[in-house]
C-alpha cells in the first residue's frame, strides 16, 4: 500500500505539470496571434505611403526639342540632359540636319518622336563607352536620309552597347536605316517601316582610302552581335 500511494502521488505531480504546459502553450498561442493582430497595417493608412523620390530619378527628365531647331540646338539640348532623360520631340514636327551633319549621343537617352520628321544627309550616332549609351531608346520617329553616295548615310546608328529598344519608326533611303555594330545583346527592333526610292537599293561597291564599302540602301544592318530580337518591321 505504501508503494501504491507513492505511484499516486508521482501521478498526481505529473498531470500537474502537464496541465501548466498546456495552459503555457495556450496562453503563448494566444499571445502571438494578438501580436500579429496589433502589427498588421490598417489599410487606410496604405494610401497615405508616398513613392520615394527615387522614381523620379529612374524615370528622367523630359527635354522639349522645339519645331525646326536645327543641328546645333539640338545638340545645345542634350548637352543639358543626363542618362536616361528624354527627348520629346515636336508632334509632326520637321528637323533638317542638313548636309552630312550627325548627332553624336554619348548616353543613354531616349527619343520620343511624335511622328516628327528627320531630313538629312546622316541621323544619329549613340556612341562612346559602349555602357554609356546602353539602354536608349527610340520611339516614333521618322527618317528621310538623302545621302547622295551611299556607303554613308545612317539614319540610327548604335556603336556597340546593349539594350536598345527602336520601334514604331520609318525610314528612307540612306545606307542603313539601322547601323548596329557587336551589340552585346538585348536588343529589340520592332514595328518599323523601311522605304527607299527606285534605285536606291542597287548594291554595289566602291574603293575607299581605308578599304571597299559597300553601296546601296538597306533597312537594318547588323554587324555582328548577339541577343537581336527583329520582328514584324
Amino acid at each position: 500500500m505504501i508503494i501504491n500511494k507513492k505511484i499516486l502521488s508521482l501521478l498526481i505531480v505529473l498531470i500537474a505539470i502537464v496541465s501548466i504546459s498546456a495552459v503555457s502553450a495556450e496562453n503563448v498561442a494566444i499571445d502571438d496571434v494578438v501580436t500579429a493582430d496589433v502589427l498588421s497595417v490598417p489599410v487606410d493608412d496604405a494610401v497615405v505611403v508616398e513613392a520615394s523620390n527615387d522614381a523620379d530619378n529612374v524615370l528622367g527628365a523630359t527635354y522639349e526639342v522645339p519645331d525646326n531647331a536645327n543641328v546645333s540646338e539640338i545638340e545645345a539640348i542634350i548637352a543639358n540632359t543626363s542618362a536616361g532623360d528624354t527627348l520629346n520631340f515636336a508632334a509632326n514636327g520637321t528637323y533638317d540636319f542638313g548636309n552630312n551633319s550627325v548627332i553624336e549621343i554619348t548616353h543613354t537617352l531616349i527619343l520620343q518622336g511624335n511622328n516628327a520628321t528627320i531630313k538629312g544627309y546622316q541621323g544619329f550616332i549613340f556612341e562612346a563607352d559602349e555602357e554609356s549609351v546602353a539602354g536608349s531608346q527610340v520611339y516614333n520617329l521618322n527618317f528621310e536620309v538623302y545621302q547622295p553616295v551611299l556607303w554613308n548615310g545612317r539614319a540610327l546608328d548604335f556603336e556597340g552597347g546593349s539594350d536598345y529598344v527602336i520601334e514604331n519608326c520609318s525610314f528612307r533611303n540612306g545606307n542603313s536605316g539601322i547601323y548596329i555594330r557587336r551589340p552585346s545583346g538585348n536588343v529589340t527592333i520592332n514595328n518599323n517601316y523601311f522605304f527607299a526610292d527606285e534605285g536606291a537599293t542597287n548594291a554595289s561597291t566602291v574603293k575607299k582610302d581605308w578599304g571597299k564599302q559597300e553601296t546601296g540602301s538597306k533597312a537594318i544592318n547588323l554587324m555582328g552581335g548577339t541577343g537581336i530580337s527583329v520582328t514584324n518591321n
